[in-house]
Order: C-alpha cells, then structure tokens, then sequence
C-alpha cells in the first residue's frame, strides 16, 4: 500500500505490542504467543531484535532457535553517547569527536574494530577503565548480531 506521492504506508493491522510487569518466563509465553498469532510459523525470514541484554538473548534461543538475532541500533548507539559522555564529560566537541569514529564502526558492522578501540582507549579513572571493559565485552559478546550492513 502506497500514499498518493508513491510512499510506503504501514497498515494500521501490522503492528502489534505485548507487554506487561512480569518476569521474563512469563514474557516468554506472551511473546511466543504472540509470535505464532501473527503468523511466525509462515514468516520465511524469522529475527528478533534486542537491546543486548542476556536475558532477551537466553528468550530468543528458548522460543525462536532458528531466529536472527539483532541488536536495535538505537541501543548500541546510546552505549556509544553514553560511553562519550563518560570520557569526556561536559565537552561536546571532544565527545563528538571521539564518537564519530566509533559509530562509524558500529554502523559499518565493524564490531572487532570497535571493540579494539575501546580495549585500548586510555581512562582517566578506575571507574572509566571499568566503562570501558564493560561497554568493549558488550559489544565483543553481541559482535554477530551487530552485522548492520548485512541486515
């Protein structure tokens, strides 16, 4: 379905929500549920998209096996801001500067590349060295499912 310019338009009944206070058991039904009501067992490509935390990882092996998994962007991007924000805190310009580079690799699916960077990016305090261990074995763990450009 197109508008009158020629543009895509989302058919109202294509997008559906769940969700709930509840623990990631009972998310796993609802979800798996929901999955299958939506025609899961028809769909010819099959991906969930996560935010990178284990546990959606640990759902998605549990009740779609043969999915792609994906980090969303958003996600892996505001691991970067934030991580930017660290280093160089109240300076826009220098958390800008080193941003650029890292989003870059991130958004070309260079993963390894990224991680590398961050591995060996300088900190000023214990607590940054810890950021920066933290934010590089997160994406190091997620690496595969960051292959943006393959996507």
């Amino acid at each position: 379905m197109v508008d009158e310019d020629g543009y895509p338009v989302r058919d109202e009944a294509s997008t559906t929500y769940a969700g709930a206070i509840e623990t990631a058991e009972q998310f796993a039904r609802r979800i798996y549920s929901e999955a299958w009501q939506r025609g899961w067992g028809r769909a010819h490509k099959r991906v969930v998209i996560g935010d990178g935390a284990e546990w959606i990882w640990n759902l998605s092996q549990q009740c779609f096996p043969q999915a792609i998994e994906i980090v969303d962007l958003y996600h892996a991007r505001q691991h970067l801001w934030d991580l930017a924000r660290k280093l160089h805190p109240g300076d826009d310009v220098a958390q800008k500067r080193w941003l650029l580079p890292q989003l870059d690799r991130l958004e070309n699916g260079k993963i390894e590349d990224l991680v590398a960077e961050l591995r060996s990016t300088p900190a000023a305090s214990v607590e940054i060295a810890d950021s920066l261990r933290i934010e590089a074995e997160y994406f190091h763990k997620n690496a595969n499912r960051m292959r943006y450009p393959k996507f």
